[in-house]
């Protein structure tokens, strides 16, 4: 049983039918770059079988059930009255799960009317392998944003940042593309969709590790759509630290979040850039320099940029960190890509060339490229740098995140606007 799973490479998916009484099963690979539609899907399946220890549960006993699939395709009787079942019970099991025809219609019904029939594990387990099933192709995606409707009635923590993460993965992408009325819709929908749970936040460091990663990642995209309440708020508490002359202790959990607010004004980039140089502090500098680079005045990040290179400000070894952060920022990131490709040759005597600054450069400059324009563009550097960029694993990764993502705008962002025009009717 073991070999299957160390000899071999990758993941298996596990796809269930319901057929009456019977649970009908396939496993396949689990790829994310070659569709059940492509020419060459049943090549890069041949060979590959797992000894997959199933677990699953139903609406007609709380028992945790268990099978071993060995076989390519396998069967399970669960019975006539069972209306559900949840494969892989609290994600302990290593494999994707599909549910094929209308099981996915059945899940979203179900976190609909009952989501506490399912642990929070199995809530978190679903909303992630629908979303990775719509990466992979085998999904739409309307049916994994249907899943995620009933966030609204969610009270843990950990499906609720599941979720919101799609969503502001699926926006950091859409933001950096020539669509204004997609960027605009998706951000005002997830205003909207999460108000709730924006408004309930307190700016503070009290609660569980999860309660505090919660609280730090929707507060910061609250102010990043500029979600009016948290833009004052958070302006009132970086007019506060101003007025200390930086002296007053910011809850660490939304120190970031107010320093970047504070940094879209002139003064206060100012004043956050004065700090950086004399803090004696590496978590405070770090947290400075991320909002420093936030700044949606492109002069600004040149500035930063050039301050890197030079080495005095900003240190050599943060370079590459500030590169990244510059790359997130929609306002930075083909600055960013311009920034390596006229600086190759100093990057490289600065980090090395195999090493892993330079490796987090090409694929976090690259990572969010979603055209197929800035792949050529990709492509021609590399060809440029061919004897180096052969030495590099990283170049062909970052070619196959770009393809991926190229791959998803094609089969979804239709699909994401016409959700969207729906919800917001």
């Amino acid at each position: 049983m073991m070999n299957t799973w160390t000899l071999q490479k990758g993941i298996p998916l596990v796809t269930v039918t319901r057929k009456g009484p019977r649970l009908l099963l396939r496993q396949d690979r689990f790829l994310r770059t070659v569709l059940p539609s492509d020419p060459q899907w049943p090549a890069v399946q041949q060979g590959f079988l797992w000894h997959i220890p199933l677990t699953y549960k139903t609406d007609t006993s709380s028992t945790i059930h268990r099978h071993l699939m060995t076989s390519p395709t396998d069967s399970i009787h669960i019975g006539e009255e069972a209306s559900w079942v949840k494969i892989n019970s609290d994600m302990t099991g290593y494999y994707v799960v599909h549910y094929a025809d209308d099981g996915w219609d059945v899940m979203v019904k179900l976190l609909r009317e009952n989501h506490t029939a399912l642990s929070y594990k199995d809530r978190t387990h679903l909303i992630h392998n629908a979303f990775q099933l719509v990466t992979a192709g085998h999904l739409p995606l309307d049916k994994a944003l249907d899943l995620i409707g009933y966030l609204q009635l969610e009270k843990q923590t950990v499906p609720l940042l599941e979720g919101l993460g799609y969503l502001e993965a699926f926006y950091h992408i859409i933001e950096k593309r020539d669509e204004p009325i997609l960027t605009k819709d998706l951000g005002k929908y997830i205003l909207q969709f999460f108000r709730t749970v924006i408004d309930q936040q307190t700016w503070s460091d009290s609660g569980t590790v999860s309660e505090r990663r919660l609280r730090s990642e929707v507060l910061s995209l609250a102010c990043h759509l500029d979600y009016p309440p948290c833009l004052e708020r958070a302006n009132q508490h970086f007019k506060d630290w101003l007025r200390s002359n930086g002296t007053l202790n910011l809850p660490t959990d939304v120190a970031e979040t107010v320093f970047s607010v504070g940094a879209q004004h002139d003064h206060g980039w100012t004043s956050l850039l004065n700090t950086y140089k004399i803090s004696l502090s590496e978590a405070q500098k770090e947290k400075i320099l991320s909002a420093l680079t936030s700044s949606r005045n492109k002069d600004k990040l040149q500035r930063l940029l050039a301050m890197g290179l030079e080495g005095n400000v900003i240190r050599s070894q943060d370079l590459s960190s500030l590169v990244l952060m510059i790359a997130r920022n929609p306002k930075g990131h083909h600055l960013a890509w311009n920034f390596v490709k006229k600086n190759w040759d100093t990057l490289v005597k600065k980090f090395q060339l195999g090493s892993f600054c330079i490796r987090n450069i090409i694929t976090g400059t690259t990572g969010q490229f979603s055209s197929p324009e800035e792949l050529t563009e990709v492509q021609q550097f590399f060809e440029s740098i061919k004897e180096q960029a052969s030495q590099l694993r990283s170049t062909q990764l970052a070619l196959d995140n770009v393809q991926k993502n190229i791959r998803w705008v094609q089969r979804n962002l239709k699909s994401l606007r016409n959700w969207l025009n729906e919800q917001m009717k």
